[in-house]
């Protein structure tokens, strides 16, 4: 009997709804002179209350519209981000009257589940009687784990737009209204939350509360412009993001995604001499293929070492002097030089420049010795504590140009 009254019902919002075939297939056979149209698509609003493993459905349509409504049809899409899931049930609220009421609950091939709901009455069963506010009925999911999350959102008759299609007492207009403010809601075992949408960076969209906030460890070697990162494992995530802040955008922006959950570490390489702060945090694929995000981690800051020290040469200028040049290092704060009795012995500093600009100095030594020397740069970094680049070739009085 329910597959009759769905049939009928689906045939006659198909008839409402289409126009171009709807009014010509029916007057084909109901014979009549009242005009039947479509209204364009105006925009009402959907709400989903979760509590526990219940998720309240109402609906508040446009003003002016609510008021001739008997029949309605929408769709709900229950998907399954972990766990495991058996099939929901809807249950109608008390203030339905309508002589219609059906839910049918059909398993999609993706593994969710679509809930087509249809309610209509007589030309007095007015659904939006006493308020513009619909309380349409409560949606029961069906987890079979111990640990899940179940996400629970409005979708359309043909795609996945949030919409409501309603008929007014006459029964000769059909009105689709896109939803508003409808947002999804995920129910889990910890608790239940809205969803947001997935963002291209943090700073615009409000983190959710399914993953927990991770602690992300950033680190950068002396000499090294290999930047490496190791963070703490989620383990319900399917993957991670890594977030750079943008100085220009003045935002933190997409830098790479990690998949797998057990892959908790990751290194690049980033220029010379410069300051980074980076952000990460886990996501979870949804059976519709968007992902759900966790929470943001703390801002996690380095200073990348400067490059190599080039182009040093050492010139005698007289009794106990040398002259010691270099090409300056882009973003250096200063150098530090070194010298050594032999090209490969052992070297140890003899004076530290602290400014970056400076790119040659003099030197005073002892007469006929023999000294090679190399360079480093510096820059500041995190906490003002020194960040080193790689030592220069050595080189000596003696050595060409």
């Amino acid at each position: 009997m329910k597959n009759r009254i769905r049939f009928v019902l689906t045939i006659l919002f198909l008839f409402l709804a289409v126009p171009t075939v709807g009014p010509r297939l029916f007057s084909s056979v109901f014979p009549t002179s009242l005009p039947m149209t479509a209204t364009a698509a105006e925009t009402g609003s959907g709400t989903l209350t979760a509590d526990k493993n219940n998720v309240a459905v109402s609906l508040r349509l446009p003003a002016g519209k609510t008021e001739g409504i008997t029949s309605l049809r929408l769709k709900l899409r229950v998907s399954l981000i972990s766990g495991s899931m058996g099939k929901p049930d809807f249950v109608f609220g008390s203030a339905v009257k309508s002589e219609v009421k059906d839910a049918h609950i059909s398993k999609e091939k993706d593994g969710s589940y679509l809930v087509d709901i249809i309610v209509s009455g007589k030309k007095e069963q007015k659904l939006f009687a006493d308020s513009e506010t619909l309380r349409l009925g409560t949606l029961v999911v069906a987890p079979t784990s111990g640990h899940y999350q179940i996400k629970v959102s409005f979708t359309g008759q043909t795609g996945d737009k949030p919409e409501v299609t309603y008929v007014d007492r006459d029964g000769l207009n059909s009105v689709t209204a896109a939803l508003s403010k409808a947002d999804a809601v995920i129910v889990s075992a910890s608790g239940s939350q809205p969803v947001p949408p997935a963002p291209d960076s943090p700073g615009t969209q409000p983190d959710s509360s399914f993953g927990k906030k991770l602690k992300l460890t950033v680190s950068a070697k002396n000499g090294s412009n290999r930047v490496s990162f190791r963070w703490t494992r989620d383990e319900g995530a399917d993957g991670y993001v890594l977030y750079r802040y943008h100085t220009s955008k003045k935002k933190y922006v997409r830098m790479k995604t990690v998949s797998g959950s057990k892959t908790v570490s990751y290194s690049k390489k980033c220029s010379y001499g410069k300051r980074y702060s980076f952000k990460v945090r886990s996501y979870r694929k949804v059976a519709d293929g968007t992902k759900v995000y966790g929470k943001m981690s703390a801002a996690s800051k380095v200073k990348v070492a400067p490059a190599k020290v080039k182009g040093v040469s050492v010139r005698g200028q007289g009794y106990g002097k040398i002259a010691l040049s270099w090409k300056k290092v882009s973003k250096a704060k200063g150098y530090q030089i070194f010298g050594s009795q032999e090209k490969d012995g052992e070297y140890s500093r003899i004076k530290t420049v602290t400014a970056g600009k400076t790119k040659n100095i003099q030197i005073r030594r002892k007469k006929n010795e023999v000294t090679y020397y190399k360079v480093r740069a510096f820059v500041k970094g995190i906490q003002k504590k020194r960040v080193y680049g790689k030592f220069s070739a050595a080189r000596s009085a003696g050595d060409p140009r």
